[in-house]
């Protein structure tokens, strides 16, 4: 006599469906995640022989004046990133107004974050140019001189802000302008009711409104600004080093020249177990400052639960 099979009940068929589905995940940050930082933390403490050499190559960034002078560039960097999130808010406000060709407007503003950011990169290097950029050309034709916008720290950093938040007001304007229409009308009416002005309105009911999505917006804009290389690689990484002296290098950037091409504080040689070192360092900073963000968002973001 065939023994009945035992049917799996809903609530086991649920769960194995459950771990089915979070399976996939799980193992592709494990073997994509979790492996790699475990031996990249390993070939950090060790040199280019081999041997474990434990925190030596951790100490050898605090006496690099290249490294403090990275870090320096990219925290100089996040200024622009706030510039960044104003003016895309600004843009938002203006765009949520009911006008003639508003989604005109949008497309023109959003087109730059559809873009490659390696093709925008290289067409302001093109207009940054010294002997044929279209803003020195500007500048000639007013009788003014030209300005060797790459040429030296700190026009070299500005510079590749302006790009910077040219390129990203896109993306920002467009959650902005989602969050803002989220916003309870009824909120306003009240406003209205009590005598509130619009900049009242603004600062007491808009801005606490879509505060998770300024928050969003900071902590990935902080994430991806600190880590961009490609940018700097290609605006200024053909610059002599002794024009700029990596003074206007971020950190992302010289950990990948120390790595691939040559780091001035080792002579010239590259180091995978140097450069691997001071991107632990980086993560380490970054993750500080997203805890810190974090522990404050209580007191200013707002969720409407």
């Amino acid at each position: 006599m065939i023994a009945k099979r035992k049917k799996i009940n809903f609530k086991t068929q649920s769960h194995i469906a459950g771990y089915c589905f979070v399976i996939l995940p799980v193992v592709g940050f494990v073997f994509f995640m979790v492996i790699p930082s475990v031996y990249s933390l390993i070939f950090a403490m060790q040199n280019q022989d081999g041997d474990f050499v434990g925190f030596q190559n951790f100490a050898q960034a605090f006496r690099d004046p290249y490294f403090f002078s990275g870090f320096g560039n990219s925290f100089i960097v996040l200024i622009g990133l706030a510039v960044q999130i104003v003016v895309a808010l600004l843009v938002a406000l203006l765009l949520t107004v009911n006008i003639k060709g508003q989604s005109i407007f949008r497309a023109f503003f959003f087109i730059p974050s559809l873009c490659s950011a390696v093709a925008i990169t290289f067409v302001w290097k093109v207009l940054y140019d010294t002997n044929y950029g279209l803003l020195n050309n500007i500048l000639w034709s007013m009788g003014l001189d030209g300005i060797n916008w790459l040429g030296y720290r700190g026009m070299a950093i500005v510079s590749i802000m302006i790009k910077g938040v040219w390129m990203g007001i896109g993306g920002g304007m467009v959650m902005y302008i989602s969050s803002i229409k989220n916003v309870s009308k009824s909120l306003y009416e009240a406003a209205e009711i009590d005598g509130a002005r619009t900049v009242r309105q603004f600062f007491s009911i808009t801005l606490p409104s879509i505060s998770p999505t300024t928050f969003y917006l900071l902590i990935t804009s902080i994430i991806g600004t600190m880590t961009d290389f490609a940018s700097y690689q290609l605006m200024i990484g053909n610059i002599e080093a002794t024009t700029l002296n990596y003074a206007a290098t971020p950190l992302a950037l010289y950990i990948y020249n120390t790595a691939f091409t040559k780091s001035p504080f080792l002579d010239g040689n590259t180091s995978y177990n140097y450069a691997t070192a001071m991107s632990w360092l980086l993560a380490i900073v970054i993750i500080i400052i997203i805890a810190g963000l974090f522990s404050t968002q209580k007191k200013w973001v707002h969720y409407n639960d």
